[in-house]
């Protein structure tokens, strides 16, 4: 291993630990430059996050310890099957104020349609919180084959261009 880098919200808290050689400590706000760093090298490397869980965080806010933040993002895991070999949709709502309600995105009230996997993003359920007014649509055109097309040698993976113009015609 060539190189061991920790992030954290709170570097200080490292100062009088004992790592092992060649690893260091970075505030979590450089986690782009040490993935940059981490990844000229030409060896294996290791990134560890230490950041709190997010459920216990939400504990804590809940009885006092952790202050509030000013501003929020809430996430909705709709499918959350990643680790099946399913599809991960996530809805994010930002506020600066608690919300009222569920955070899952209602139809046409979708800003930003960020598609990791063109399949998932391409489909029909997941297009219905587009607007043509409001939409953005950043894609990936990597080919993500799924589940059925790893077991499935005939499966073959639908056209990129096709799977492209049926994103993008809901969106601006």
């Amino acid at each position: 291993m060539r190189a061991v880098v920790v992030t954290t919200a709170d570097p200080k808290r490292y100062r009088r630990r004992r790592l092992p050689r060649g690893a260091s400590v970075r505030h979590r706000d450089q986690l782009v430059a040490v993935q940059r760093e981490l990844a000229a090298v030409h060896d294996v490397t290791v990134i560890v996050h230490d950041w709190q869980c997010a459920t216990e965080l939400r504990r804590k806010r809940k009885r006092g310890p952790a202050p509030d933040p000013a501003a929020r993002a809430f996430s909705l895991d709709q499918m959350g099957m990643a680790q099946k070999g399913g599809a991960v949709v996530s809805d994010l709502r930002f506020s600066r104020t608690p919300l009222a309600g569920a955070n899952k995105v209602a139809p046409g009230e979708c800003d930003l349609c960020t598609g990791c996997d063109l399949l998932v993003a391409a489909d029909e359920r997941n297009l219905g919180v587009a607007d043509r007014r409001r939409t953005i649509a950043v894609l990936s055109t990597s080919r993500t084959p799924s589940g059925a097309m790893v077991t499935d040698a005939s499966a073959s993976f639908p056209d990129v261009d096709d799977l492209v113009a049926c994103t993008l015609a809901p969106t601006r």
